[in-house]
Order: C-alpha cells, then sequence, then structure tokens
C-alpha cells in the first residue's frame, strides 16, 4: 500500500504544473486543435485525431513533471526517503497518463457516432499510456531534449510509416537507423489499428505501457552508481 500512496501523491505535482505552468494552456491548445480538426468535414477521422493529441499530449505532461534538469536532480533524492524511484516515476506516469487522455477524449466527442465514443476513446488512452512510458524513458535518460524529439517526431514524422521515411534517408547505416526508430518508438500510424484491435499495435503499446518506467528506473539507478564512481 505504501508504494500506491506514493504513486498516487504524485498526482499534486501534475497539479501544480498543471495549474501554474503552461502546461495547462499547451493541453488546451492541443486538445482545441485537434477538436476543430475533428470537427471540418474534410478533417482526419476522429480516431487518428483522438489518438494524436493524446500522445502529443503524453508527451507535453511528461516534459513539464519531469524532464526539466531541476526534476531530474530531485529524482536522486528519492533514494534518501522511504519511497522508491519506481513509485515516484509510475506515479508520473500515471498522472501524465490522465492528462493526456483528458486531451485525446476531447477530441472523440467530436464526429463520431456514439456507439464509436468508448472505442475512440480507449484506443486514445492506450496511446497516451504508451507515449507516457517512452516519454518517461527518454525524460529520465536524456531529460527535456529527448522528449522534444520525441515531440516533433510525433507530430511531424509520426503520421507516416517508417517505409516513407527512409526512401527520403540515405542509403545505409542512416536508412536502417530511421527505419529501427520508427519501428521502436510509438506513432500515430502504428497506433491506429487499436481501436479495430489490431494484435500488433496492441502489442507495442502495452509493450511500452509495461516496459517504459522499468527501463527509466534502470536508467535512473545507472546514473546515480556513474556519478559514485
Amino acid at each position: 500500500m505504501l508504494f500506491v500512496y506514493a504513486a498516487l501523491a504524485e498526482w499534486q505535482i501534475a497539479r501544480a504544473r498543471l495549474l501554474r505552468t503552461r502546461l495547462g494552456l499547451w493541453l488546451l491548445l492541443i486538445g482545441a486543435g485537434f477538436v476543430a480538426l475533428a470537427a471540418h468535414p474534410a478533417g482526419p477521422c476522429p480516431r487518428a485525431v483522438a489518438t494524436h493529441a493524446a500522445m502529443l499530449g503524453a508527451v507535453l505532461a511528461v516534459a513539464f513533471t519531469l524532464g526539466s534538469d531541476l526534476d531530474r536532480a530531485a529524482l536522486e533524492l528519492v533514494f534518501a526517503h522511504p519511497t522508491s524511484p519506481a513509485a515516484v516515476l509510475w506515479g508520473r506516469w500515471l498522472a501524465a497518463t490522465a492528462l493526456a487522455a483528458a486531451a485525446g477524449c476531447a477530441a472523440a466527442w467530436v464526429g463520431p457516432r456514439p456507439a464509436r465514443l468508448a472505442e475512440i476513446a480507449s484506443a486514445g488512452l492506450i496511446a497516451a499510456g504508451a507515449t507516457a512510458g517512452c516519454a518517461t524513458a527518454a525524460a529520465v535518460l536524456g531529460g527535456n531534449a529527448l522528449t522534444a524529439v520525441l515531440f516533433l517526431y510525433i507530430g511531424v514524422a509520426g503520421g507516416g510509416s517508417p517505409s516513407v521515411w527512409e526512401r527520403l534517408a540515405p542509403g545505409g547505416v542512416a536508412r536502417q537507423a530511421v527505419t529501427a526508430l520508427g519501428m521502436v518508438l510509438p506513432a500515430p500510424w502504428r497506433y491506429g489499428g487499436l481501436e479495430t484491435g489490431d494484435p500488433g499495435a496492441w502489442r507495442h503499446a502495452l509493450a511500452w505501457t509495461v516496459l517504459g518506467v522499468p527501463l527509466a528506473v534502470f536508467g535512473l539507478s545507472v546514473r546515480r552508481w556513474a556519478r559514485r564512481r
């Protein structure tokens, strides 16, 4: 129970950042922008809008609650308290997922038939959880520099499959790297099948949801060990 209480306590940090920083404004702008896209007759389908909004919101929420230099430095203090890095990071992940899912679900209410709302909203929630897991690992390992790269990837390049982008990359190692990153990182094109129950999309999303935070905990432990050396 101590682990659960410690994880839920991290919501207070997310709440403070939501109300006292630009996080709330950015989430509102993302939600409103994608709602406008979903409402437009020539806009993308509501499923794509909800998924994309949730994924971008997840990266932003992690960046504002975990990615700064001060937040990363404060994680070192966790080792001196009864709580654990896992509890803190799972708490931040849960808060980021909740905030991002709210942005994605707002878009899900515009356009689709009522019978599909639950499916679209659940796809946005799963995509938010997976992206928050990846962003948590990126924030711990590389700070907001890596989260910014992830945000740009999802926002700009994530709509197209790796086969599209690898044709633009030079040959050899660069093309292989582009293909590998496109297959590993969360992206709207990959999570497009969540609503329809695509096994590959669900496996990829659940893998990042389950493994993202443990990867961040491992990276934090390695960083602390290296500083002691």
